[in-house]
Protein backbone atom coordinates (compact mmCIF):
# COMPACT_ATOMS: atom_id res chain seq x y z
CA UNK A 1 0.00 0.00 0.00
CA UNK A 2 2.87 2.40 0.79
CA UNK A 3 4.25 1.76 -2.69
CA UNK A 4 0.92 2.68 -4.29
CA UNK A 5 -0.16 -0.89 -5.03
CA UNK A 6 -3.87 -1.60 -4.61
CA UNK A 7 -3.80 -3.86 -1.55
CA UNK A 8 -6.57 -5.94 0.00
CA UNK A 9 -6.21 -8.16 3.05
CA UNK A 10 -8.54 -11.05 3.68
CA UNK A 11 -8.23 -11.99 7.36
CA UNK A 12 -9.83 -15.22 8.56
CA UNK A 13 -10.58 -13.69 11.96
CA UNK A 14 -9.73 -10.08 12.88
CA UNK A 15 -6.34 -8.36 12.62
CA UNK A 16 -4.23 -9.40 15.59
CA UNK A 17 -6.34 -12.47 16.41
CA UNK A 18 -4.51 -15.60 17.51
CA UNK A 19 -0.75 -15.81 17.85
CA UNK A 20 -0.24 -12.50 16.03
CA UNK A 21 -1.65 -10.64 19.02
CA UNK A 22 -0.95 -13.12 21.82
CA UNK A 23 2.70 -14.06 21.42
CA UNK A 24 5.45 -13.13 23.87
CA UNK A 25 6.33 -9.94 22.03
CA UNK A 26 9.99 -10.81 21.55
CA UNK A 27 11.68 -9.29 18.52
CA UNK A 28 14.61 -11.53 17.60
CA UNK A 29 16.71 -11.14 14.47
CA UNK A 30 18.00 -14.12 12.51
CA UNK A 31 16.81 -17.63 11.82
CA UNK A 32 16.80 -20.87 13.80
CA UNK A 33 19.70 -22.09 11.65
CA UNK A 34 23.02 -20.28 11.67
CA UNK A 35 23.96 -18.06 8.70
CA UNK A 36 26.66 -20.42 7.40
CA UNK A 37 24.19 -23.34 7.45
CA UNK A 38 21.54 -21.37 5.54
CA UNK A 39 24.04 -20.28 2.91
CA UNK A 40 25.42 -23.82 2.55
CA UNK A 41 21.92 -25.24 2.13
CA UNK A 42 20.50 -22.61 -0.23
CA UNK A 43 23.67 -21.30 -1.90
CA UNK A 44 25.43 -17.98 -1.52
CA UNK A 45 22.87 -15.99 -3.52
CA UNK A 46 19.52 -17.23 -2.13
CA UNK A 47 21.00 -18.18 1.25
CA UNK A 48 22.73 -14.83 1.54
CA UNK A 49 19.48 -13.01 0.77
CA UNK A 50 17.64 -15.11 3.36
CA UNK A 51 20.27 -14.36 6.00
CA UNK A 52 20.23 -10.62 5.26
CA UNK A 53 16.43 -10.51 5.31
CA UNK A 54 16.15 -12.40 8.60
CA UNK A 55 19.08 -10.54 10.13
CA UNK A 56 17.40 -7.22 9.31
CA UNK A 57 13.97 -8.30 10.53
CA UNK A 58 14.22 -6.51 13.87
CA UNK A 59 15.33 -3.31 12.12
CA UNK A 60 12.25 -3.53 9.90
CA UNK A 61 9.92 -4.02 12.88
CA UNK A 62 11.32 -1.05 14.80
CA UNK A 63 11.39 1.09 11.64
CA UNK A 64 7.70 0.38 11.01
CA UNK A 65 6.89 1.28 14.62
CA UNK A 66 8.74 4.59 14.34
CA UNK A 67 7.49 5.56 10.87
CA UNK A 68 3.85 4.82 11.65
CA UNK A 69 3.83 5.97 15.25
CA UNK A 70 2.63 2.61 16.52
CA UNK A 71 2.03 2.75 20.28
CA UNK A 72 3.05 -0.76 21.31
CA UNK A 73 5.44 -0.31 24.26
CA UNK A 74 8.40 -1.11 22.02
CA UNK A 75 11.84 -1.33 23.55
CA UNK A 76 15.14 -2.34 22.07
CA UNK A 77 17.45 -3.40 24.89
CA UNK A 78 18.77 -6.32 22.84
CA UNK A 79 18.19 -10.03 23.31
CA UNK A 80 20.03 -12.41 25.60
CA UNK A 81 20.20 -16.16 25.05
CA UNK A 82 21.53 -17.70 28.27
CA UNK A 83 23.82 -20.72 27.90
CA UNK A 84 23.60 -23.66 30.31
CA UNK A 85 26.60 -25.83 29.38
CA UNK A 86 29.91 -25.88 27.54
CA UNK A 87 28.53 -27.59 24.41
CA UNK A 88 25.84 -24.92 24.00
CA UNK A 89 28.48 -22.26 24.70
CA UNK A 90 30.56 -23.47 21.73
CA UNK A 91 27.47 -23.36 19.48
CA UNK A 92 26.67 -19.80 20.59
CA UNK A 93 30.29 -18.68 20.11
CA UNK A 94 30.22 -20.01 16.54
CA UNK A 95 26.91 -18.24 15.91
CA UNK A 96 28.30 -14.94 17.21
CA UNK A 97 31.39 -15.32 15.01
CA UNK A 98 29.22 -15.98 11.93
CA UNK A 99 27.09 -12.88 12.51
CA UNK A 100 30.19 -10.81 13.35
CA UNK A 101 31.69 -11.77 9.95
CA UNK A 102 28.53 -10.32 8.42
CA UNK A 103 28.96 -7.00 10.22
CA UNK A 104 26.57 -7.58 13.14
CA UNK A 105 27.65 -6.64 16.68
CA UNK A 106 26.63 -9.78 18.58
CA UNK A 107 28.86 -10.72 21.50
CA UNK A 108 29.26 -13.26 24.24
CA UNK A 109 28.66 -12.48 27.91
CA UNK A 110 30.82 -14.09 30.56
CA UNK A 111 29.29 -16.03 33.46
CA UNK A 112 29.48 -12.89 35.63
CA UNK A 113 28.01 -10.59 32.94
CA UNK A 114 25.17 -13.05 32.40
CA UNK A 115 24.38 -13.26 36.12
CA UNK A 116 24.39 -9.47 36.39
CA UNK A 117 22.21 -8.97 33.30
CA UNK A 118 19.65 -11.64 34.22
CA UNK A 119 19.80 -11.61 37.99
CA UNK A 120 20.24 -15.38 37.90
CA UNK A 121 23.20 -17.61 38.69
CA UNK A 122 23.91 -20.91 37.03
CA UNK A 123 24.55 -20.00 33.41
CA UNK A 124 28.03 -20.44 31.93
CA UNK A 125 27.52 -17.40 29.71
CA UNK A 126 25.13 -15.88 27.22
CA UNK A 127 24.86 -14.64 23.68
CA UNK A 128 23.85 -10.99 23.41
CA UNK A 129 22.24 -9.70 20.21
CA UNK A 130 21.75 -5.90 20.25
CA UNK A 131 19.29 -6.07 17.35
CA UNK A 132 16.56 -7.61 19.51
CA UNK A 133 13.86 -6.12 21.67
CA UNK A 134 10.26 -6.45 22.72
CA UNK A 135 6.82 -5.01 22.07
CA UNK A 136 3.13 -5.45 22.91
CA UNK A 137 2.11 -7.87 20.13
CA UNK A 138 -1.59 -7.04 19.87
CA UNK A 139 -0.98 -3.29 19.81
CA UNK A 140 1.73 -3.83 17.17
CA UNK A 141 -0.59 -5.93 14.97
CA UNK A 142 -3.42 -3.41 15.29
CA UNK A 143 -0.99 -0.56 14.63
CA UNK A 144 0.16 -2.26 11.43
CA UNK A 145 -3.46 -2.72 10.35
CA UNK A 146 -4.23 0.98 10.95
CA UNK A 147 -1.05 2.02 9.11
CA UNK A 148 -2.01 -0.16 6.16
CA UNK A 149 -5.47 1.43 6.05
CA UNK A 150 -4.03 4.95 6.27
CA UNK A 151 -1.91 4.04 3.23
CA UNK A 152 -4.93 2.88 1.24
CA UNK A 153 -5.10 -0.84 1.99
CA UNK A 154 -8.54 -2.40 2.36
CA UNK A 155 -8.86 -4.90 5.23
CA UNK A 156 -11.65 -7.45 5.50
CA UNK A 157 -11.92 -9.24 8.85
CA UNK A 158 -13.85 -12.50 9.25
CA UNK A 159 -13.12 -13.25 5.60
CA UNK A 160 -11.42 -16.64 5.52
CA UNK A 161 -10.13 -17.55 2.07
CA UNK A 162 -11.80 -20.82 1.06
CA UNK A 163 -10.19 -21.25 -2.32
CA UNK A 164 -8.22 -19.60 -5.10
CA UNK A 165 -8.61 -20.22 -8.83
CA UNK A 166 -6.95 -18.70 -11.89
CA UNK A 167 -9.40 -16.98 -14.22
CA UNK A 168 -7.23 -16.29 -17.26
CA UNK A 169 -6.10 -12.76 -16.38
CA UNK A 170 -5.52 -13.17 -12.64
CA UNK A 171 -6.90 -15.10 -9.73
CA UNK A 172 -10.18 -15.16 -7.84
CA UNK A 173 -10.20 -15.78 -4.09
CA UNK A 174 -13.43 -17.24 -2.73
CA UNK A 175 -14.75 -16.49 0.79
CA UNK A 176 -18.06 -17.40 2.44
CA UNK A 177 -19.30 -13.85 1.80
CA UNK A 178 -18.03 -13.26 -1.71
CA UNK A 179 -15.14 -13.29 -4.14
CA UNK A 180 -12.07 -11.11 -4.57
CA UNK A 181 -10.40 -10.73 -7.96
Amino acid sequence: AEAGVATTLLEAETPGWGASGRNGGQVIAGLKEDPDTVEAQFGPDMGGRMVRLAGGGADLVFDLIARHGIDCAAGRPGWIQPIHDQAALRVAEARVAQWNRRGEALRMFSRAETAEALGAEGYVGAMFDPRGGNLHPLNYALGLAHAAQRNGAVLHGNSRALGIEPDGTGHVIRTAAGRLR
